[in-house]
């Protein structure tokens, strides 16, 4: 199962906002994905391969206040959804 705009919901994040550790859960069988984190000015923070993990955690706590894009590229489609780091 890949991971696609119109299939956004096969992948869910919390909590977000977010303090310390962001956790990724894929839906259904999850294939091996790649993760990155931006900022807003497209600058990527956090790039890492999933390894067909069923969830990923991300470790926030070196991220300043604000908000980012976290970016799945998985099997030919992307996905992206946004989150707010707090302090």
């Amino acid at each position: 199962m890949g991971i696609g705009e119109d299939n956004a919901a096969s992948f869910s994040l919390y909590p977000n906002p977010v303090k310390d550790e962001l956790v990724i859960r894929f839906a259904g069988q999850a294939t091996n994905s790649r993760v990155v984190v931006m900022n807003q000015l497209g600058q990527v923070l956090y790039d890492h391969e999933t390894n067909g993990s069923q969830q990923f955690v991300i470790n926030t706590s070196s991220l300043s206040r604000g908000v980012y894009v976290l970016r799945i590229y998985g099997e030919g489609s992307t996905a992206e959804r946004k989150f707010v780091k707090v302090d």
